[in-house]
């Protein structure tokens, strides 16, 4: 949202959502026409409820009647788009209730939401086939050179120098074994 960043209220500096229940409190507040930092932080909810020194300096906003007006606008349209939302998962909910059982299965897998779930049973319809878990590495398979690359710098970001290595074959590995009999030390 650039209205409160035009308006030097920085929330998204220590709030990650935004739309979320602190942060509507604090835009209702703030289009109510409260402005004072403490009384906007003391709007914080769970675990922002913590960080109040941290909301204070970044709720300590310019707001003018444009920026109430621009904000009541866009909250007035996000309340729109969830109730739209709303209407559409309460349509899929009935047309998906002759597949209830198999719905609630899906949702005993892991990180697997209703409307995931829907998704789910939506292909299987379509497609007519057996539902067949992937497993959690199916993204890294689907390019794995991609994966290797955003590994590595995310290692590299933690200061760890990565090095990479061509697998050793079983017979490589025979070599590297001395006379007595225990395995080389590959080098760190």
């Amino acid at each position: 949202m650039k209205i409160p960043e035009d308006a030097n209220l920085k929330l998204g500096s220590v709030a990650s959502d935004i739309p979320g229940v602190t942060g509507r409190r604090i835009i209702e507040a703030t289009i109510a026409g409260q402005e004072h930092p403490d009384w906007l932080a003391d709007k914080a909810c769970g675990s922002l409820r913590n960080k109040r020194d941290q909301l204070r300096p970044a709720l300590k906003g310019l707001f003018t009647g444009h920026h109430r007006y621009m904000l009541r606008e866009l909250m007035e349209d996000l309340r729109r788009v969830e109730e739209k939302i709303s209407r559409l998962e309460e349509k899929i909910e009935v047309r998906m209730k002759p597949h209830a059982d198999a719905i609630e299965r899906l949702m005993t897998i892991p990180l697997q939401p209703r409307t995931r779930s829907w998704l789910s049973v939506y292909h299987i319809l379509r497609d007519e086939t057996v539902y067949r878990e992937k497993g959690g590495s199916c993204f890294d398979q689907l390019d794995p050179e991609r994966t290797k690359r955003k590994l590595i710098a995310r290692l590299e970001r933690l200061g760890i120098e990565v090095v990479i290595r061509s697998p050793i074959s079983s017979t490589a590995r025979a070599a590297n074994h001395d006379t007595a009999g225990s395995p080389a030390r590959p080098p760190l």
